[in-house]
């Protein structure tokens, strides 16, 4: 038998006659070889040396067991999801030329940002940039029915654009405005999958913009930021209800070149 308990920063363990260091209320030693702490074991202790040869680690000794979580007796119900789609292939299979939003031209099948010419009163063109999103809704199972839920849109503004008029020079604005009640460009609508819906919007700035004052010029310089909250709210249970947000910002330097940032 070989005796490990002797340690150079304890010099009571060199004791042999001693028991447990002389601390027998507090520690054990039923082997005669090291002393521990009854309970969980000490973490700085030895091994523990049976008959000269065979060691058991620590990790084996001293056994140590989970605490298990207090029971609960609520159980959260089933929410509904919302997903904010910015790249890919849009699911929504619409013509977006034929939609209400005149500046979107053409019929854009991919997410995200790009360039369009909209037609503005009459046979007037102009070029905007936007940016096409498109929002996915999943209910729960436990209640699928559209009628049971109503979904809203809202987003806020700020930033300035900085515009050069022909006669006057620069002017700069403030973009600083919210929207609690944005209208998507497509509305909240079915898909193939019971319980799953979409809707797209495609936010946007024109090239060529007017202010308050009746200011209008080519723009220079650009810093947009749209920030939008989705809600999906049920008629008979609150607990049920989920949201989402994106944020979108345009930057475009005094050279033209656009940065979209998406979060």
């Amino acid at each position: 038998m070989k005796a490990t308990s002797a340690r150079k920063e304890n010099p009571q363990t060199w004791n042999r006659y001693s028991y447990t260091a002389n601390d027998p209320v507090n520690k054990r030693d039923p082997w005669g070889l090291d002393f521990f702490d009854p309970g969980p074991c000490d973490p700085f202790g030895p091994e523990v040396f049976i008959d000269g040869f065979a060691s058991i680690p620590r990790e084996i000794f001293c056994y140590t067991f989970p605490i298990p979580a207090p029971p609960t007796t609520f159980t959260a119900p089933t929410s509904c999801s919302i997903r904010i789609r910015t790249s890919g292939t849009r699911l929504d299979g619409s013509d977006l030329s034929q939609t209400h939003h005149h500046n979107i031209s053409g019929n854009p099948t991919n997410l995200g940002a790009g360039i369009s010419i909209g037609q503005i009163g009459g046979e007037r063109r102009m070029k905007y940039w936007f940016f096409l999103f498109e929002v996915e809704v999943t209910l729960p199972s436990d209640d699928i029915n559209p009628d049971n839920w109503e979904a809203s849109q809202r987003n806020s503004r700020t930033g300035y654009v900085l515009i050069l008029t022909p006669r006057d020079g620069t002017k700069q604005e403030s973009l600083n405005k919210k929207f609690p009640d944005d209208t998507p460009l497509e509305f909240f609508r079915e898909t193939s999958h019971p319980g799953f819906y979409s809707w797209l919007d495609a936010p946007d700035f024109p090239f060529v913009y007017t202010t308050e004052d009746g200011f209008t010029g080519d723009v220079v310089e650009l810093h947009l930021k749209r920030e939008f909250t989705f809600e999906l709210r049920n008629k008979n249970d609150s607990k049920k209800n989920c949201t989402a947000s994106l944020t979108l910002t345009l930057d475009v330097d005094g050279q033209g070149s656009e940065t979209w940032t998406v979060k």
